[in-house]
């Protein structure tokens, strides 16, 4: 059965990143979303975050952060004025915001997301990156999604960018080596960038952060690419 949103592309005029799965909570994907804006942020880019998710954290964590409200003691810091975060409760409202962007970045805050709502949020997407902590199971929870994306690369006849980060990575586990030899082995792009394991990443929620834990990189790797 067609969807009625196979017509749907992406904007010309704004880079759209998804950072999405099919997996529940605790993936890290707002957390990528929102330390994604501000490391382009900071390297003088516009930024709009578009929380396509029913808990809307995105939202959540500016609103929060502009109201110098969050549980972590802390200076406060003002949200940048190149960055903007909205919500999207519905796949008509998720098109109208990523394609009324005037922003040079449009981040997709998209999940934990169903098949369906994963094939939309791919649909309106140039790129798509996969929060996902290593564990013996990677590959099983990595493949459907990129399969959902393929099919609609198929749909649409172009190329979809989709890659696996790699978070909450432990300095010398053996289980990353594992991981990134798991995926190659099914043909999984990895991000070269990896986010380390590290507490203080949860301490940011709800604030302007002083330290981008690794994201500035990824940043740093997608303007590269």
């Amino acid at each position: 059965m067609t969807s009625p949103y196979a017509g749907w592309l992406p904007p010309t005029h704004t880079n759209v990143i998804s950072s999405t799965h099919l997996k529940g909570g605790g993936t890290t994907k707002t957390t990528c979303a929102i330390l994604l804006g501000h490391a382009l942020s900071r390297f003088g880019h516009s930024v709009r975050v578009v929380s396509y998710d029913a808990l809307h954290s995105a939202v959540s964590w500016a609103e929060k952060a502009q109201d110098h409200l969050s549980l972590t003691a802390g200076a406060y810091r003002p949200w940048p004025e190149n960055y903007f975060v909205e919500p999207a409760n519905t796949p008509e409202e998720l098109y109208g915001l990523v394609h009324g962007s005037t922003e040079e970045f449009t981040i997709i805050d998209g999940g934990p997301a169903d098949p369906d709502a994963l094939q939309t949020i791919a649909r309106l997407s140039h790129r798509i990156i996969l929060p996902t902590e290593p564990s013996m199971l990677v590959a099983e929870q990595v493949t459907p999604v990129v399969e959902y994306v393929n099919e609609v690369e198929e749909e649409q006849g172009r190329k979809i960018p989709c890659q696996v980060l790699l978070v909450r990575v432990m300095t010398g586990s053996k289980l990353t080596g594992t991981v990134e030899d798991a995926l190659s082995a099914v043909n999984i792009s990895m991000m070269k960038t990896r986010i380390p394991n590290n507490g203080m990443v949860t301490r940011a929620a709800h604030t302007v952060p002083t330290r981008l834990y690794g994201y500035e990189f990824v940043a740093e790797e997608l303007l590269a690419a």
